[in-house]
């Protein structure tokens, strides 16, 4: 049996109900905000920090039509000016990220359990214990 938040006893959903409130309706969502406004069409008048930019850039790139071509710019001149920060991002994302190896302690090697091995620990434990969580 739930209670009004539809949780039992256990502090789990009980079967029907949502767990949880879910993400926010787009008008409070601060990345379907972002993604507006990357496709927003750039001024015709830059100020005169992002004009420099695209000076630079735009003979090799073409113009930069919006608020996101913008920002590629911009991680393109702090890299070239010396930004590792930003080199490291550009290359990350064209490359993708290096694996990070899993590395333990010797005395207390990482131990891993597929979800195979703990159904079959669950069935042998409801074996063994007759009569129980039914």
């Amino acid at each position: 049996m739930a209670n009004k938040e539809g949780r039992k006893k256990d502090g789990t959903f009980a079967k029907g109900w949502k767990g949880g409130p879910g993400r926010p309706k787009k008008e409070k969502c601060i990345t379907d905000s972002l993604r507006r406004i990357a496709k927003c069409d750039l001024p015709e008048q830059l100020p005169h920090q992002w004009q420099k930019i695209v000076d630079v850039l735009e003979p090799l790139v073409g113009k930069p039509k919006t608020f996101a071509d913008l920002l590629a710019f911009q991680y393109w001149w702090d890299a070239l000016d010396g930004n590792d920060k930003q080199a490291r991002e550009i290359v990350d994302r064209l490359e993708g990220r290096t694996a990070q190896p899993l590395v333990g302690d010797p005395d207390n090697p990482i131990v891993t359990t597929t979800l195979a091995e703990l159904a079959k620990a669950s069935e042998k434990q409801a074996e063994a214990e007759p009569g129980e969580g039914k």
